[in-house]
């Protein structure tokens, strides 16, 4: 038997070669830290047992460590070792364990060999321990494959973390990357529109001013071949010059409202849509010979921003304007037609110059893709899509039996 009180130092090295004893350093949760080499056999065949419990089952161990303090810090317990224990013969000696503290809060345990137990105080062992030894075992087992498999996990988590936020930065700059590169599109889509719609206003304003220049000439002969000019004269001059003042105004008033872009959705009937846009337009229509037939339920309002979509009319009569010169097409027709289909608006313009070439139909909406290589800027058909889904409708394309054909459509 131990001698508690000569415990020290050199007497725990000599310990250590000791093969009839079992010698270990554990922390308090009995975790093994270290073991002298007559349990060496043990610890090599049950690698997955971490903790000096598991191997003792010794269920008031933590008891017995937790009374251990500065004042108390030996103290004594029994136990025996069972590992895979399965008959009589298989049964080892009962220990005497030592428990001692040390200055560094951990604890020694010496394990000293008791006289074995007889075959009937092994049989009543074995009844008690077999059980809740294999089950220990296998927990132990289990325990520690799933300690390694949460550590992988935490790996493997740890780097989608990682692989999330570098995704996320680089969607975010995408995102970041695109919306500038929309705003440069629109700005130079509202550039391109306003630069024809300054000819457009030229134009417009061209033939009213040349006329009222003729009935100002027409005035200064009548007084130069009479001294006198009756009211009846003077009222149709006056008249004249009134209706041409008027168009002029008219043209001005709608191209002011054009190019002061106002965010404001509002419901507009169709019918209004297209005698402003006919207006903005009148003299290029002319000027190409292009005929405007309109069809339908032109009194069903949709929901716009009044001047945004303005620019995707003119995109489209301008589109179809392009490919009847680019055709040399003679009879130039651009039908509009609105209907109502469930509970859809549905707003076509088509027209009769040829279509568009199976092979780009697409890719007609794609940003910077165009087929004007001269004036082209791949930008039209483009900012017509995202104005159109902005306002939550939708575009499409397809070609009919002589030309192209335009839909879109709104939710009522």
């Amino acid at each position: 038997m131990i001698d508690l009180n000569i415990l020290n130092t050199e007497i725990i090295e000599k310990l250590f070669d000791n093969k009839n004893k079992f010698i270990f350093l554990i922390e308090k949760d009995t975790k093994i830290l270290d073991f002298n080499k007559n349990f060496e056999e043990y610890k090599d065949k049950f690698k997955y047992l971490k903790d000096f419990t598991t191997y003792t089952h010794h269920k008031s161990l933590f008891k017995s460590i937790d009374e251990l303090n500065c004042e108390n810090k030996i103290k004594k317990v029994n136990t025996n070792f069972s590992l895979e224990c399965r008959s009589v013969e298989d049964i080892p000696s009962s220990y005497d364990l030592v428990l001692y503290l040390n200055e560094n809060d951990k604890i020694l345990v010496v394990a000293e060999e008791k006289p074995t137990l007889s075959h009937t105080d092994a049989r009543e062992y074995l009844s008690m321990i077999n059980e809740f030894s294999t089950a220990s075992r296998e927990l132990a087992k289990t325990k520690n494959s799933l300690e390694k498999k949460n550590f992988e996990l935490n790996e493997v988590s740890e780097k989608l973390k990682i692989l999330n936020k570098n995704l996320e930065t680089k969607v975010e700059e995408s995102v970041n990357e695109l919306r500038e590169k929309d705003k440069i599109l629109l700005k130079q889509a509202k550039d391109a529109s306003m630069g024809a719609m300054i000819d457009a206003i030229a134009h417009q304003w061209k033939n009213p001013l040349g006329v009222v220049s003729l009935i100002n000439q027409q005035i200064q002969i009548q007084c130069l071949l009479s001294d006198t000019l009756n009211k009846e004269e003077i009222s149709k001059f006056v008249n004249k010059s009134e209706k041409q003042v008027k168009h002029l105004v008219e043209t001005l008033d709608e191209f002011r409202s054009f190019f002061r872009p106002k965010s404001e959705i509002r419901k507009v009937s169709i019918q209004i849509l297209l005698d402003s846009v006919t207006i903005l337009m009148k003299d290029e229509l002319i000027k190409n010979q292009i005929e405007i037939k309109k069809e339908g339920r032109l009194e069903e309002k949709v929901t716009v921003v009044l001047n945004e979509f303005k620019h995707v009319l003119i995109n489209l009569i301008n589109n179809s304007k392009d490919a009847f010169i680019s055709n040399n097409i003679k009879n130039r027709r651009i039908t509009v037609t609105a209907s109502i289909e469930g509970k859809l608006t549905i707003l076509r313009i088509s027209d009769n110059a040829k279509g568009i070439p199976p092979s780009i139909l697409e890719r007609v909406f794609e940003s910077n893709f165009t087929t004007k290589e001269s004036k082209g800027t791949g930008v039209g058909l483009y900012m017509t899509k995202q104005i159109v889904e902005k306002l939550g409708a939708k575009i499409e394309v397809c070609n009919k039996k002589d030309g192209a054909c335009f839909k879109i459509t709104f939710k009522n």
